[in-house]
């Protein structure tokens, strides 16, 4: 399952989480956050280091200022490339998702052109608001039912939804939408490339 994480301005992520979310999550990674008032994304890692690499440069230009939300990938539909990488653009946004939004048969599961959640940020880019999403909050969640999805707008303002399907670290800093940045199996240093077929 894919992970989503969204940490805090002021809040710096240890690499091994990134490693660990990576090690579980192979199929691309990215990372978004505000710099001059728009929302700036950054995606298709297909290598651990390279990704601990974007996210350290982001956190050294705009991390005391800036949420970040991160994403690592684990294919349920959609073609393995960057197109298919976490975040998606959304209106003054990005959007980054853990679950499944509708069955993996559906599209013709990974030989799909565009994943789930792909498709579903582009359907509702200009809808997707944060003014239109914490007005409804409650009803969005119902329908994506046990989904969990972070958007990151260009104010810095974000929204969880389905938070409770997460955790919050201790400090309550950091927010996680799975535990396998915890794996113990990953390595302490590079992991390795998944490679693309």
């Amino acid at each position: 399952m894919c992970i989503a994480i969204l940490a805090k301005a002021g809040v710096k992520l240890p690499d091994q989480v990134l490693r660990s979310s990576f090690y579980t999550n192979q199929h691309g990674s990215g990372l978004a956050f505000v710099r001059s008032g728009k929302v700036e994304i950054k995606k298709g890692f297909f290598d651990s280091e390279n990704w601990i690499k974007a996210y350290h440069n982001a956190f050294e230009d705009v991390g005391a200022t800036s949420p970040i939300i991160l994403h690592a990938r684990i294919a349920s539909l959609g073609k393995i490339n960057r197109d298919n990488c976490h975040p998606f653009p959304i209106k003054n946004g990005a959007l980054i998702h853990n679950g499944v939004l509708w069955s993996s048969t559906f599209g013709n599961g990974r030989q799909a052109e565009k994943s789930d959640t792909r498709e579903f940020a582009e359907r509702l880019h200009n809808v997707l608001t944060y003014d239109d999403i914490t007005e409804d909050k409650t009803t969005i969640e119902k329908a994506i039912g046990y989904n969990k999805m972070v958007l990151l707008f260009n104010t810095g303002k974000y929204v969880i939804l389905n938070e409770h399907n997460g955790h919050w670290d201790v400090n309550g800093d950091v927010w996680y939408s799975a535990h396998t940045y915890k794996n113990a199996n990953a390595p302490a240093s590079k992991t390795s490339e998944y490679m693309m077929s």
